[in-house]
């Protein structure tokens, strides 16, 4: 730890800090790059530190290292990318009044497509993908100034104006090396293809799109089989374990 840095400065950008949470293969790696070439802002991806908060002092204690080392790094603004945030973000801009959040989702159709072939693996991942866009959805009503939900498919359709939003939000201007990011990224990877219908997933999944905004069409029916009764059993055991865990709050 450099004693030298002055302590006004970390305490004010321990306060400012840049979220993005979601999924895997939602986006947020993509976007934490672009971000990462603004000469301003200092990012870091999946932090032990962070990963190990269990209240909220550790919490102050966690923003105030990340805030020190972007200071030693000559940066402005500090940011970090890590999964799971949606479920404490009431406390995050509760402790840190001016922190930014950004949720990356993608279409709930597109995450049973890219899910392994092996039995029960889809339905535990939209199990997933409903718990965090319910805690999405919450969290962006409450603090519409504070934490934004942004589609993947907006970065792979059109990464320019995505990322200009993003940049508004988050208080940042679009410099020259910002611009070269978004010309050199590999946005068509997030792409899915050969989507395999999955029956009754597929309807729940449609069902659940617009609570983050998607509307979708189901995919046509098929016909039953083990393997979706296997999928659609660990859904529902997901989103029960999914319902108690997102309710989950760290200690004072």
């Amino acid at each position: 730890m450099n004693e030298s840095i002055p302590t006004e400065r970390v305490d004010a950008m321990a306060a400012e800090p840049i979220f993005i949470t979601g999924l895997a293969h939602s986006g947020k790696t993509e976007l934490r790059r672009v971000l990462e070439r603004h000469p301003d802002v200092w990012m870091v991806r999946k932090s032990v530190m962070w990963d190990s908060v269990q209240d909220v002092e550790g919490l102050r204690r966690a923003a105030d290292e990340s805030a020190r080392s972007a200071v030693g790094s000559g940066s402005g603004r500090w940011g970090l990318q890590q999964r799971g945030l949606e479920r404490r973000a009431h406390v995050l801009l509760t402790v840190l009044p001016e922190a930014r959040i950004v949720h990356m989702v993608r279409d709930p159709l597109s995450v049973l497509a890219g899910s392994p072939r092996t039995s029960g693996r889809a339905g535990w991942a939209l199990a997933r993908w409903v718990t965090s866009a319910k805690s999405a959805a919450r969290n962006a009503s409450r603090e519409p100034e504070r934490y934004r939900i942004v589609h993947c498919e907006w970065l792979v359709d059109d990464p320019g104006h995505a990322v200009r939003a993003v940049f508004d939000f988050l208080g940042l201007s679009v410099t020259s090396e910002v611009e070269d990011a978004l010309a050199t990224m590999g946005w068509e990877r997030l792409r899915v293809v050969g989507e395999e219908p999955r029956g009754l997933l597929d309807r729940l999944a449609v069902r659940h799109a617009p609570t983050v905004g998607y509307l979708v069409e189901a995919p046509p029916r098929v016909r039953p089989s083990l393997r979706g009764a296997v999928d659609v059993v660990c859904y529902v055991i997901g989103r029960v374990a999914g319902w108690v865990g997102d309710r989950v709050v760290m200690r004072k």
